[in-house]
């Protein structure tokens, strides 16, 4: 079969129409979940932080600091409080279908027993498809260059 100029034009449109419907799909999918997350860290919703933490999370704060999913959904098992947690200046990069990474700031007022701290920070998160869900599997914070 021989393909004119136009037939092959059309497939293509229609491949690269599809293939950026996939791309919004998993995008648009990877800023709810990230948008849950936040709730969920504010509502102290422990039980929907553990579906959206991939069992292998690995959060590494901004002091160097490292938790696992265990230690970190136990931190907030154990009194930690987010009165504040909000993510701007989103971009995203989808390596394979089925990862993606967020960059952008974080601001958060967190804290136990009432003392509370705030701060900006920024961050690069790594989300991962399983199934038909996406996961958070790795979060690395980093303060922000001061202001000059």
């Amino acid at each position: 079969m021989k393909l004119t100029p136009l037939t092959f034009l059309l497939i293509s449109l229609t491949v690269s129409a599809y293939a950026d419907s996939k791309t919004d799909s998993a995008i648009a999918a990877v800023l709810a979940a990230n948008q849950a997350r936040n709730t969920a860290l504010v509502s102290h919703d422990l039980k929907a932080l553990d579906r959206i933490l991939a069992p292998d999370f690995n959060y590494t704060h901004s002091n160097n600091f490292q938790e696992t999913k265990e230690s970190h959904i136990g931190s907030l098992e154990n009194g930690l409080r987010y009165t504040k947690y909000e993510t701007s200046e989103l971009r995203t990069n989808i390596i394979t279908p089925d990862i993606v990474t967020l960059n952008g700031f974080f601001e958060q007022t967190k804290g136990k027993d009432g003392n509370m701290k705030s701060g900006k920070y920024l961050f690069l998160a790594v989300w991962r498809r399983t199934g038909n869900s996406w996961q958070l599997t790795s979060f690395q914070s980093a303060l922000p260059p001061p202001v000059k």
